[in-house]
């Protein structure tokens, strides 16, 4: 994916669940409700051989109570959460997934939109998190 001068890494895990989200265009294209892409999705992802889980509780730093999560919709490889949305992505997007990265204590984020016309997506990681110490990025430019 090109954008701008952000750096992306794509590695086995995010390489299948790209190819999943290609998959879901293929068959359903655009314009269907958000809810018919979260049916698919989960077909995908068994298909591409991909273990994930759809809710996860986020432990308060507080008083370590276990607290209602953000609308997260899968949780892939207990590495990357996946957010599907109909809409365009944001800046204000960008500081919120990287919270919830930080929260959940997971180093990627990828962040699916499937719009009327056209679908995209932006995969965020957590430069602070222990597994993306020493990534191989590559660097695009537009």
């Amino acid at each position: 994916m090109v954008n701008g001068n952000k750096t992306i890494q794509f590695d086995e895990i995010t390489t299948k669940l790209i190819g999943c989200v290609n998959y879901i265009h293929q068959k359903l294209g655009n314009g269907s409700y958000i809810g018919v892409y979260k049916v698919y999705f989960p077909i995908a992802l068994e298909m591409a051989g991909l273990t994930f889980e759809t809710e996860r509780k986020i432990v308060n730093t507080v008083d370590a109570n276990a607290i209602e999560p953000p609308q997260i919709d899968f949780f892939v490889e207990n590495r990357i959460m996946v957010i599907l949305k109909r809409v365009t992505f944001k800046e204000k997007d960008n500081q919120q997934i990287r919270t919830y990265l930080k929260a959940y204590n997971l180093p990627i984020a990828l962040f699916v939109m499937y719009g009327i016309k056209e679908f995209n997506y932006q995969l965020l990681y957590d430069l602070d998190h222990p597994d993306n110490k020493n990534l191989n990025l590559m660097t695009f430019k537009s």
